[in-house]
């Protein structure tokens, strides 16, 4: 693995150790902060997930899910997750008025 990937993946599980513990409580509010850093990680994630499926597929990889679906269609949901996730973030800063501002 290059260092940077490998340290944007440790960057990445420090984040998620820092969300699941504790968890969060039900029903707790977030800043807009927060929620717009949540948005940008799964977007990281979905991409990251993208990029790692499609070096399996190019290493020769057959990786079979429970629905059938092959990697190549694996891929592009994980890049549509991203994207709607971006999207989700956009729209959420455009809803708060904080475009420009997240």
């Amino acid at each position: 693995m290059t260092p940077a990937l490998d340290e944007a993946l440790q960057t990445i599980m420090a984040h998620l150790d820092r969300w699941l513990e504790p968890p969060p409580e039900p029903g707790v509010t977030m800043s807009h902060e927060a929620v717009l850093e949540s948005l940008q990680w799964l977007s990281a994630a979905n991409y990251g997930a993208a990029v790692h499926l499609t070096r399996l597929r190019n290493a020769g990889v057959e990786l079979k899910r429970e629905d059938g679906k092959d990697l190549d269609r694996w891929i592009v949901e994980q890049v549509r997750m991203a994207s709607l996730a971006g999207s989700a973030r956009t729209e959420y800063n455009e809803r708060n008025g904080l475009v420009g501002g997240g």
